[in-house]
């Protein structure tokens, strides 16, 4: 499980500025993380200074992310409250 806003600002990635996000080419530019048979769970991704294309958007990233690091991306939300299991 996962609590953040998922809004990654490094200098390598900042996913923090409005109109920045980068479309995945991570596999050219560095060694994805193996995460076969990982499934992921997003929880408290907040949506605050942000429009909903542009939580959609960061949601789109991270999706794809996690797809071709090999995991099973199984929530991605706003709420903060761990899935049963």
């Amino acid at each position: 499980m996962i609590y953040s806003d998922m809004k990654q600002d490094t200098p390598q990635l900042n996913l923090e500025r409005a109109g920045s996000m980068p479309k995945l080419k991570l596999k050219n530019q560095s060694p994805l993380p193996d995460l076969n048979g990982v499934k992921v769970y997003a929880l408290g991704v907040d949506g605050a200074n942000s429009n909903a294309t542009a939580w959609e958007s960061l949601k789109q990233f991270w999706s794809a992310y996690f797809r071709d690091a090999g995991a099973e991306l199984e929530e991605y939300v706003v709420l903060r409250d761990p899935p049963s299991f």
